[in-house]
């Protein structure tokens, strides 16, 4: 699916304080809306970096959302922008009147605009009391011409039930459908009970004559206690944008700083069995999204997409398409009983490129994780396999560990020798070995040749030739077949395979690592024995 998210970042934005009096808002609960505005202290470049689709693994899908309104300060959609070009699906929940910041979203190329979802916040008493009405609304149809994702959202308090005819009515003509209704919650006792007078029967009553699943799945979670293994902490998130601190979700634990080395991976630990919380905080985000796989749930896109009366809906197709994966689908589920089994590959740039096909081949017949680091060169990954292979939360029940490493050991940079000489890269490879026997005792170890080079793109600068290619290689095969470990050809393979997908000196276009990534499954696959079939 080319718009499958791989991670779910809810980021806070540092503004505590609001525009609109709302009664069902903590802001207002506790009396935060005096605050100032906090500046965001990094650049957009640097959020960009720290956000980087290389360092999470693939396109992220993130929300922003601040304790009050999101787009009062002047700094947030700069960085919004550049997380759009970055190629991510971005949300931001906002109350809709900002005028100036929309129409500023407007001006943007329409290819950043399909991947930009609006939540707008459907306040109809301080709308109504700020005259704000027809502005919210020219907002709302202003930025969905322009491309970009809607949606409607009603937080319900009691003081809004007289108003329910009028805000059903013009939420019709205006955007073709009903808004879809939440569960607001009294911020101020330790349970977060639902923040109504009603009767739980009443409450229903009134508030489902919205239709709105968001509104089923919510109370459906409010109960609920969570026993089961969640992914939170390793395929969502909640981060703090000024300080750059990453947690597991709302009530869990600081696991990382996405801003201290943009340079290294970033380092995942999920909640598993132990959530702290009564039910799951904002559940129907995290849900949808399958960060627990056994609980089956509606997706994001049901609980945020409408059809209107005119057949069309507010989701675009990439938005719909985004929303309506599931995590799942881009990670391995760990295991109490292991049921298949358990391939770990580790890698440089070339192994990100063949990883993707390698895990679609063998879903089914073994569980397949790999890092999101990319291993460089032989010192880097012998300095990273064991730290890696704790981020994956894998070791003695891992089967089969694979990697290639090689590309960047024989780089020659300004007429230099190879960036690693042949002799350290052979002491590497057997503490590689070494390192990975420690890590992965019952595994079997197989290893990949470096794959042949693209003389002709080759520069003096970062100079990698063939005939280096091949003494490394050579040397790797008999240190392999001396520690008894299994040798993939995969340099034979792609010489005689992969001469017409090369795009630069060492990478293949799409094809290329296709081919690799298949060639390399049916290796591993006879090492494990296909017993599905």
């Amino acid at each position: 699916m080319k718009n499958q998210i791989i991670r779910f970042i809810d980021c806070h934005v540092p503004t505590e304080t609001c525009n609109f009096r709302c009664s069902y808002c903590y802001i207002t609960q506790r009396r935060l809306f005096d605050k100032k505005l906090n500046k965001i202290s990094r650049t957009p470049q640097e959020v960009r970096a720290a956000l980087s689709q290389k360092r999470w693994g693939g396109i992220l899908f993130i929300n922003f959302c601040a304790g009050g309104e999101t787009l009062l300060g002047d700094d947030l959609l700069p960085i919004i922008k550049e997380l759009l070009k970055e190629g991510h699906f971005v949300q931001i929940v906002t109350n809709g009147s900002m005028t100036d910041r929309f129409k500023e979203i407007v001006t943007w190329d329409k290819v950043l605009l399909e991947h930009l979802f609006i939540k707008f916040s459907y306040h109809f008493i301080e709308l109504k009391r700020l005259n704000l009405v027809d502005v919210f609304f020219d907002n709302v149809v202003r930025v969905r011409n322009a491309g970009v994702s809607i949606s409607l959202e009603i937080t319900p308090g009691d003081d809004m039930i007289p108003y329910i005819e009028e805000m059903k009515k013009i939420s019709l003509e205006k955007v073709g459908a009903l808004p879809h209704v939440t569960v607001a919650r009294n911020e101020n006792t330790a349970g977060f009970e639902v923040l109504t007078s009603l009767s739980d029967e009443d409450y229903r009553k009134v508030w489902g004559q919205f239709k709105s699943p968001m509104f089923d799945l919510k109370l459906s979670l409010l109960s609920e206690k969570r026993t089961e293994f969640c992914y939170a902490g390793e395929w969502t998130f909640f981060l703090q944008l000024g300080s750059g601190d990453l947690k597991q979700c709302y009530r869990g634990k600081v696991i990382d700083n996405i801003y201290k080395d943009v340079t290294e991976p970033i380092h995942f630990k999920p909640i598993e069995h132990k959530c702290p919380e009564s039910y799951c905080y904002n559940g129907h985000v995290w849900m949808t999204l399958g960060v627990i796989p056994e609980k089956e749930v509606i997706t994001y896109a049901d609980i945020r997409d409408r059809e209107c009366s005119d057949g069309s809906h507010w989701l675009s197709v990439p938005v719909k398409e985004a929303f309506s994966s599931k995590l799942r689908d881009q990670h391995c589920i760990y295991r109490d009983v292991k049921e298949f089994p358990r391939i770990v590959l580790f890698g440089d740039s070339i192994f990100e490129g063949y990883r993707g096909t390698i895990r679609e081949n063998l879903d089914g017949k073994a569980y397949v994780l790999y890092t999101n680091g990319n291993a460089r060169f032989s010192t880097y990954l012998l300095r990273y396999v064991a730290e890696w292979a704790n981020d994956m939360r894998v070791g003695s029940d891992a089967d089969i560990v694979h990697f290639n490493v090689g590309l960047w050991d024989i780089a020659r940079i300004n007429g230099d020798d190879c960036l690693v000489s042949l002799d350290d890269y052979g002491k590497n490879l057997r503490r590689i070995i070494k390192q990975i026997h420690y890590v992965f005792p019952n595994a079997k170890t197989v290893f990949s040749t470096t794959t042949p080079v693209n003389e002709k793109e080759t520069r003096y600068s970062l100079l990698r030739l063939n005939v280096d290619v091949e003494k490394y290689n050579e040397l790797a095969v008999s240190i392999m077949q001396e520690l008894n470990v299994e040798v993939i050809d995969l340099n034979t393979f792609a010489k005689t395979n992969t001469c017409d997908d090369y795009i630069d000196m060492v990478h293949y276009n799409e094809n290329g690592y296709k081919k690799m990534g298949d060639y390399i499954s049916g290796q591993l696959l006879n090492m494990i024995g296909d017993d599905n079939e």
